[in-house]
């Protein structure tokens, strides 16, 4: 695993771990469950279900250009000092990283570790159970 801050996935030879179908799946698999919480909140309510830094990873992981803290707190409906809470707690542990966006504005993005080690779960999630 990279320890560096580069956004670039891990590139392998196709069919083994980073190859872009699992890049694409793993994403796929982050935005499906962002939006499994959104409805689970919506429905049951967001005070029963908070696991804020696996939220906020979910939703960086197929960000590319990352993200700004103000649309994290949109998406997450986190109060501002919680949410830079949990962002410093996770920048502390080198799991994701603030950068200035063209605008100069700071967004947030995974870590080359990160980025694998969440995929890994994310692909486990996908994989059928040998039987």
């Amino acid at each position: 695993m990279s320890d560096n801050n580069s956004d670039t996935p891990p590139t392998t030879p196709a069919g083994e771990w980073g190859s872009r179908g699992d890049t694409a799946m793993s994403s796929a698999i982050a935005a499906s469950l962002i939006e499994v919480y959104k409805a689970r909140n919506l429905l049951l309510g967001a005070d029963l279900f908070h696991a804020p830094a696996w939220e906020i990873l979910l939703l960086l992981e197929p960000a590319g250009p990352g993200l700004s803290e103000g649309a994290l707190r949109e998406v997450l409906n986190f109060p501002l000092p919680s949410l830079r809470r949990w962002l410093d707690v996770l920048v502390s542990r080198a799991l994701i990283v603030p950068r200035p966006n063209a605008a100069g504005r700071e967004t947030y993005h995974l870590t080359d570790r990160a980025r694998t080690d969440l995929r890994e779960v994310l692909l486990a999630v996908a994989r059928k159970p040998d039987r």
